[in-house]
């Protein structure tokens, strides 16, 4: 459920973590190989130093409640439904407007009438490009039953799925470094959004590698 592979530096504090998700960690170990090379040249280049290195299964991860203190906000976000007309919540009735849209709807909304975590996700892949609202909370333009609707977290199902699959895991890394977070979340860790993101980010690079 929970092994150590690595662990230094543990009278320093850590600055924060990385951690690869289920879907990357359970692809070929040969691709999964390409991927942890280009991490360690990142890793080089942006001065961060691994402290900790562990292998922890999605069940230990649900298990102990960690995946949903983690996805709290974006599960919450990806309850919302609101129709166009509705002025309750400001927000969605903000994106409403802005975008034309005949609903605002969550990805968990849709599955509890019935879609599968695949079909929003195939949805969620081949719409618009992702548009970052707030802090978790991202949406894409999209067609459902020939309506226009904004889809908030479309992605959400199916990911929670990936993490209660039986050879489940992830990687997790703590590390510290003294770069700036701000510059490592732009050109290490890169943008959610595809439009802008930096081209030798590890989003970018895990982006294009898995549609390959």
């Amino acid at each position: 459920d929970f092994i150590c592979i690595k662990t230094n530096d543990t009278n320093n504090k850590s600055d924060g973590i990385i951690f690869f998700k289920p879907e990357i960690c359970c692809i070929p170990s040969n691709n999964l190989s390409s991927i942890l090379h280009y991490f360690k040249e990142m890793i080089k280049l942006y001065k961060i130093n691994l402290q900790s290195i562990y292998i922890i299964s999605g069940n230990f991860l649900i298990k102990n409640k960690i995946i949903d203190q983690n996805y709290e906000a974006i599960k919450k976000h990806s309850l919302f439904h609101t129709k166009k007309g509705d002025n309750s919540n400001p927000l969605l009735f903000y994106i409403l407007d802005v975008y034309d849209c005949n609903e605002v709807i969550g990805g968990l909304f849709l599955i509890h009438k019935g879609y599968s975590p695949e079909f929003l996700m195939e949805l969620w892949m081949n719409s618009g490009p992702v548009i970052k609202i707030d802090d978790d909370f991202y949406g894409v333009e999209c067609l459902l039953n020939d309506k226009k609707i904004f889809l908030v977290n479309g992605f959400f199902p199916y990911q929670i799925q990936q993490y209660k699959l039986f050879d489940s895991k992830i990687i997790f890394f703590t590390f510290n470094t003294k770069e700036q977070f701000s510059t490592l979340k732009k050109y290490f860790q890169g943008s959610v959004e595809s439009i802008g993101r930096h081209k030798f980010s590890l989003r970018h690079y895990l982006s294009e590698f898995m549609e390959k």
